[in-house]
Order: structure tokens, then C-alpha cells, then sequence
């Protein structure tokens, strides 16, 4: 019966109370849920999809476990004058 519930949610766009998005609609905002950044009932739509979408899910956990590496970073390390000098030219040549 539970999947039954699931798929109907999918079909009709709600389950249990909360409406269904779209992948396109979950991982537009996705940096803004891993951050806790958003209302609770857009987060409680991003994390139903999630426990349906097999295909969204492997994104969310890469960023995740990305975010967390960042977040284990020195951000005052020096960075070589070289590698800045090639990042700021690159940035420059693109018009940024």
C-alpha cells in the first residue's frame, strides 16, 4: 500500500501534505537546503522528492560530502602567486 501512496503522490503531485516537485525545481534551490537557508515547507518538498527520486539522491549526497570537504579547508592557506595570477587572467579574459 505504501508504494501505492508514493506513486499516487507522484501523479497527483502531494504526498502526505507536501507537495511534489520536479528535479529541476529541487536541485535549483539544493545549495540553499544543504545550507539551511529556506523555508520549512520548501525544505519539506526538497526532502519528499528526495526519498522518491533515485536519480536526484546521488547529486544531493556528492554536494554534500563536497560541502563538507570545503568546510574542512584552511580559507586563509596561501595559494601560490602563480595559480592567483592564472585565475584572476582567466576571470579577466572572461569578462567576469
Amino acid at each position: 500500500m505504501g508504494m501505492f501512496k508514493s506513486l499516487w503522490g507522484m501523479i497527483t503531485g502531494w504526498v502526505r501534505g507536501i507537495p511534489m516537485i520536479e528535479c529541476e525545481e529541487a536541485l535549483e534551490s539544493l545549495f540553499e537546503y544543504l545550507d539551511e537557508e529556506i523555508d520549512a515547507p520548501r525544505r519539506a518538498a526538497i526532502e519528499k522528492h528526495l526519498e522518491i527520486c533515485r536519480r536526484c539522491y546521488p547529486r544531493v549526497q556528492f554536494e554534500r560530502a563536497f560541502l563538507d570537504v570545503l568546510g574542512g579547508v584552511d580559507a586563509k592557506a596561501a595559494v601560490p602567486a602563480d595559480l592567483r595570477d592564472k585565475v584572476f587572467a582567466t576571470l579577466k579574459k572572461g569578462g567576469a
